[in-house]
């Protein structure tokens, strides 16, 4: 694999809920003079959308027209290496990480239209800029499938519980450990009625399990690989 012309580079990070993607690509993109892209974040910005309507999840007609004629976006902070989410031009950045929007977004995934309009939108953001480092789930597969390096991390289940509860508390959210595994758990399952299960990792991505290491030395491996594979 090697970098597409004039020193372009795409590079898709697929993996588990909560097995460290944002925060491994964060570091990798900056090391690689990359713009860092969460796609994940649009299905959370559309599950706030949802959310403010009322509508519930069953009303799959209604939220289609909703998200039909609402305007997602992202903006990027290149030097912070973070994505700021744009709700009809609202930054709703800081509204995405609660447990309602995770159960709600993870519904809108199951929903193939939703997620057919979404990928449009993400490769139209992705095209934009000429080096990425791109994170979410099945991206490998259905956004960036001729990306120059695909990369999928996993976790033990009880990591991904701890990383995912610590960042909620962060956040200033109260919710226990068992809350948080309920959730990884139901949106694993979710993945796995999909069409296609986002947890398979494509054949042609290097896949590095993330448990007892730090965040520093798996973003060094990716970097390390990208240099070798792609520059």
């Amino acid at each position: 694999m090697k970098s597409g012309p004039s020193g372009s580079l795409q590079i898709a990070i697929d993996g588990q809920t909560a097995a460290g993607k944002d925060t491994v690509a964060r570091e990798a993109a900056a090391a690689l003079d990359c713009v860092f892209i969460d796609t994940g974040a649009l299905y959370r910005a559309a599950a706030v959308a949802v959310v403010r309507s009322s509508l519930s999840l069953d009303q799959t007609v209604d939220i289609h027209e909703l998200l039909s004629k609402t305007r997602l976006g992202i903006t990027i902070d290149a030097a912070a290496g973070k994505n700021h989410l744009l709700l009809n031009g609202e930054d709703v950045t800081s509204l995405l990480r609660t447990s309602e929007i995770d159960a709600v977004s993870t519904q809108l995934a199951r929903q193939k239209e939703l997620r057919k309009h979404l990928i449009v939108l993400q490769q139209r953001i992705i095209s934009q800029y000429r080096r990425v480092v791109v994170t979410g789930r099945g991206i490998g597969r259905t956004v960036l499938p001729e990306a120059d390096m695909k990369v999928y991390l996993t976790a033990d289940l009880q990591v991904r519980v701890q990383r995912r509860w610590e960042e909620r508390v962060q956040n200033g959210e109260q919710v226990t450990l068992r809350t948080i595994e309920k959730e990884i758990l139901d949106r694993d399952r979710a993945n796995r009625e999909r069409e296609f299960d986002p947890d398979i990792p494509t054949q042609d991505a290097v896949c590095i399990d993330t448990t007892g290491r730090s965040i520093a030395s798996v973003s060094q491996e990716i970097i390390e690989l990208a240099r070798v594979w792609c520059l």
